[in-house]
This record gives structure tokens, C-alpha cells and sequence, in this order.
């Protein structure tokens, strides 16, 4: 399972809930009116956090269509090879349609849920060492895949103590699963 947002989110609230807010002298009015404030900051973040990615890409169109629209009452009397590159790399990524955070988050749950099942299903009906090996195999490198994302971004978050053997988030993002 990968990182949830929404349970970070929810991790937050509840610890400014629970045990900040109530644990804030009375008379300090401006330290509890700030740490209700950034409650809702922090309701408001999770539910937008879903949007994130689409409103900057909702974004970077508009300026593409602006730079297109210019550029054709320039008749293209501008733009450098780094500006056409750009341009290039906008294009591809204006023609992109981003299925939702939940869209994707549900599908990722039913494969969890679907490997778990058909794993729990060919551990238990396998009875020959030639089929076990290679299944325990893929397993537990799926399981150190896990646990390496896992890490990658508790490092990324600043909380892995022993994180100089881990690449980065970007780098591992980009690498093959």
C-alpha cells in the first residue's frame, strides 16, 4: 500500500484535535484560534488535494492555448529551438486526460485486494516445490518494492533515519516497477 493523503490528512487533524488544540492553555486565544484555523486549512487541503495535478495541467492548457493563440497572430515570428522544445513537451502533456484521484485510487485497491486473493490462492494450492519457489519468489519482491516505496517516502518526508542507500522520490517514480 502506498502512501494515502488522506490518511496523512487525517493523522493531522486528529492529532490537532485530540491532543493540540486541547492541550492549549485557554488564555491563549491566539494560539487555539490558529490551530482551529489551521484545522480547516488542513480539511481544505485534503479535499482539494485530489485536484492538485488537475488543476495545474488545467492550468499549463490555458497557457498553451494563450502561446498558440499568440504565436498565430505572430505568425510565428518568434520562438527559439528551447521555446520549440517546450512547446513540444506542453503539447504532449495538453493532450493528456487524468482520470481522477479516487478513479485511480479504487482501481489500485481492487488490484491489491484482487493480487491478495489470487496470491492467498496459489500459496494454498500449491503443493509441489517447483510452483511454490518461484511463487514465494515474486512475492517477497513485491513485498521489498513495497517497503522500499514505502521508505523512499518516509525519506521524502524527512522521516527515515537511515536513508543514504534510498534514491530519491522523482528517480524512483520514474523507474520501472
Amino acid at each position: 500500500m502506498g502512501p494515502s493523503m488522506h490518511v496523512d490528512f487525517a493523522s493531522l487533524l486528529r492529532a490537532l484535535e485530540e491532543t493540540i488544540i486541547p492541550a492549549l492553555p485557554a488564555f491563549e486565544s491566539l494560539a487555539v484560534e490558529q490551530a482551529h484555523l489551521m484545522r480547516l486549512y488542513l480539511q481544505r487541503l485534503d479535499q482539494q488535494s485530489e485536484y492538485f495535478l488537475h488543476a495545474k495541467l488545467h492550468e499549463l492548457k490555458g497557457w498553451f492555448r494563450l502561446l498558440g493563440e499568440l504565436r498565430t497572430i505572430a505568425a510565428g515570428a518568434f520562438g527559439s529551438n528551447a521555446e520549440e522544445e517546450l512547446l513540444q513537451k506542453a503539447a504532449v502533456l495538453a493532450a493528456v486526460e487524468l482520470p481522477s484521484y479516487q478513479e485511480v485510487e479504487q482501481i489500485v485497491d481492487a488490484l491489491g485486494e484482487l493480487a491478495e486473493e489470487y496470491s492467498r490462492h496459489l500459496v494454498l494450492a500449491t503443493h509441489g516445490e517447483k510452483t511454490r519457489g518461484p511463487i514465494h519468489k515474486v512475492l517477497m519482491e513485491h513485498a521489498v518494492n513495497e517497503a522500499t516505496r514505502e521508505r523512499i517516502w518516509n525519506k521524502f518526508m524527512g522521516f527515515d533515519a537511515d536513508s543514504q542507500s534510498l534514491p530519491t522520490l522523482e528517480s524512483f517514480f520514474h523507474s520501472e516497477v
